[in-house]
């Protein structure tokens, strides 16, 4: 059976595309185009490329790290074990770009890449090589499987929770490129599955007589034990409501100003809104097995949020 090369074509110029805006944003190169695009169009009407560089800046450079290691590390740690794992997979399939400069956990990178992928495909059945598009298909089930939606549901709903309406929209993109693009892969790229470690237990990290707000703060702002992503500007959100202020720093350190800075009873209150909400666009993202883990990470924040409002 032949493949449909009009749509992995599109597929790859998709991918292409949302690679270029996580890396570069809506640009001069971009914006003229995108201003007719009946996705990002009403979204961007009306702002300039100035305004829009700024707002990438603050999404991608102060709120939201598009990073791999950001979810996935237990320290939320970037270029660390996580980023030689993910390399010795490009190089076992010889997927690895020559660029001294790459980075197998960057958002952009992973995009990008899979956008060659797939081109690859295409050429394999344009060429009438068999083990050509076989074995781009096989590249990008270890990347997608391996690589980015391991950590692209906290990613996504992440970009949902912010107030950028052109990011909301690149965040629906991303996933129903990469999450339809999964659905068609072929049934032996199933077998680069891998699940995730569980998250810890969030009661019993409160409940531990060692546990003081600075772990608490890490466990709530580190997605691979809590299974969010709190930004920056969420953070000083929550701080707003209460009618406090927190000074610009690290999203810990901010966390940890927050215990302190804001009445226990109405953080545990507008916390737990937050679980709720995480928890529904799981939900709305409707693919079970992947938002499992993530699930259940939200859960022992969950958790731990209810030990803190009995603490109270």
């Amino acid at each position: 059976m032949g493949a449909d090369l009009g749509q992995l074509r599109s597929r790859s110029q998709n991918y292409a595309l949302l690679a270029q805006i996580v890396a570069s944003g809506f640009d001069e190169a971009l914006l003229p185009i995108l201003r007719f695009s009946p996705r990002y169009g009403p979204v961007l009407q009306g702002l300039s490329v100035s305004d829009l560089a700024q707002r990438h800046q603050r999404i991608f450079g102060f709120d939201i790290s598009p990073v791999a290691g950001a979810f996935l590390d237990p320290k939320g740690r970037v270029g660390g074990p996580l980023s030689d794992q993910l390399t010795e997979n490009l190089i076992a399939i010889g997927a690895k770009p020559d660029a001294g400069d790459f980075e197998p956990e960057a958002l952009a990178e992973q995009l990008a890449l899979l956008s060659r992928l797939v081109g690859g495909e295409v050429e394999g059945w344009e060429n009438e090589r068999p083990e050509e598009w076989q074995g781009f298909q096989l590249a990008q089930g270890l990347v997608l499987h391996q690589h980015l939606m391991p950590w692209l549901p906290p990613l996504v709903v992440a970009l949902s929770m912010q107030s950028e309406r052109a990011y909301q929209v690149l965040g629906e993109e991303i996933w129903s490129c990469s999450h339809g693009h999964l659905a068609d892969l072929d049934p032996r790229c199933d077998g680069y599955q891998t699940s995730q470690p569980a998250g810890r237990d969030g009661g019993g990290l409160l409940s531990a007589p060692e546990t003081g707000l600075a772990q608490i703060a890490a466990f709530l702002v580190r997605p691979l034990d809590s299974g969010w992503y709190l930004s920056r500007s969420d953070l000083a959100a929550v701080a707003a409501e209460a009618g406090a202020s927190l000074a610009p720093g690290s999203r810990q350190q901010m966390m940890e100003d927050l215990l302190y800075a804001v009445e226990l009873e109405s953080l545990v209150q507008t916390l737990a809104g937050k679980v709720d909400a995480w928890s529904a666009a799981y939900a709305a993202l409707a693919a079970p097995n992947l938002i499992r883990p993530w699930g259940q990470r939200l859960h022992e924040t969950r958790q731990m949020i209810a030990g803190l409002g009995a603490a109270t």
